[in-house]
């Protein structure tokens, strides 16, 4: 088993955070995002990691090195042609004829992947979408796959293709990306590796259908902070109310955080070596070094080594910003 992580993207939607940091390694729920996509994974025992990097890729790539012991192979992505383009990279580090899954680098999927790989030669996870023309759509029938339309105007179905695929054999699908990157057939501007499988499809291979019940975006910050309280509630995470403190709903404290006369939560995770004094917290992320003094937050990203004071509201803070509100006292 060869796992396929592509991770090139530069995270636009999440700046200021990723100016300073890969996307993959933005904080959630007590871990790194990269975290929550990989761990689930171990169980399968792969024989290979494959990550396609870009931005920021070497820290993304000392992070995974540093924590896990698999085997990791990188592909560099150089110009940012689309998903199908980063596995059409991937591949070409595939010799042998393995059985692979590909995952993004932010698809967090709370799944059972025993069952996922052992439904048949192919398969492709899905989720009910709210908005179907944001995502790839699968139709299936039966069981299986048997259309699939990248963003279409009029969706046939809400099935929405979350990034999570399982092949028993790469070859078909290297050829058949192969040929998309060779004549440059692009969909939207890049190479789009539904398009890649829609022709799979149609030349007679099987694609079982895995509905996913829990898919969980970190796209922007919004969906960040909602990732952050559904993994805080799945983990059952909770703080003893002490010290002068008051621990509400789902909370994750680092053991190295310190937190004085305070209220925190619900959905609140706060990292090492951050300070939190004569505040209230309540659905924030607070980073790493982070210093909050009197101040009243509320759907908040701090990112690390901040420091917020007399602020009350809702802020979006890169690694080393600061904010300041005069005391009135």
């Amino acid at each position: 088993m060869k796992i396929i992580i592509p991770a090139a993207g530069e995270g636009t939607r999440l700046r200021p955070h990723t100016l300073t940091k890969s996307k993959p390694l933005l904080r959630l729920a007590g871990k790194r995002v990269i975290d929550f996509v990989l761990q689930p994974l171990l169980s399968l025992n792969p024989s290979e990691v494959i990550m396609v990097l870009g931005y920021r890729g070497e820290e993304l790539e000392k992070y995974v090195r540093e924590n896990y012991d698999f085997e990791l192979t990188t592909a560099v992505q150089h110009r940012l042609l689309g998903l199908g383009y980063a596995v059409h990279l991937a591949l070409e580090k595939v010799s042998s004829d393995e059985e692979i899954i590909i995952l993004l680098a932010d698809t967090i999927a709370l799944a059972d992947y025993d069952k996922f790989v052992s439904l048949g030669d192919n398969a492709l996870g899905l989720m009910s979408a709210d908005d179907p023309k944001r995502f790839g759509i699968a139709t299936i029938k039966d069981g299986l796959v048997t259309e699939l339309e990248e963003k279409p105007s009029q969706p046939k179905s809400n099935l929405a293709v979350i990034g999570l695929y399982y092949f028993s054999s790469p070859t078909k699908l290297k050829q058949a990306l192969s040929q998309l990157v060779s004549s440059e057939t692009m969909t939207a501007g890049e190479i789009q590796l539904t398009d890649a499988l829609a022709k799979l499809i149609s030349d007679g291979e099987k694609f079982y259908s895995f509905e996913v019940d829990n898919w969980l975006d970190s796209g922007k910050k919004e969906t960040m902070l909602s990732t952050n309280g559904k993994l805080l509630t799945i983990a059952g995470a909770s703080v003893t109310s002490e010290n002068g403190n008051t621990y509400d709903g789902h909370v994750w404290l680092s053991p190295r955080a310190r937190v004085f006369d305070s209220k925190i939560g619900p959905n609140v995770s706060i990292y090492e070596e951050s300070e939190i004094r004569n505040s209230s917290l309540t659905n924030c992320i607070v980073g790493a070094g982070v210093r909050i003094n009197n101040s009243k937050l509320h759907d908040s990203i701090v990112g690390d080594n901040s420091v917020v004071n007399n602020m009350s509201g809702s802020v979006d803070l890169g690694d080393y910003s600061a904010i300041s509100v005069p005391s009135r006292s």
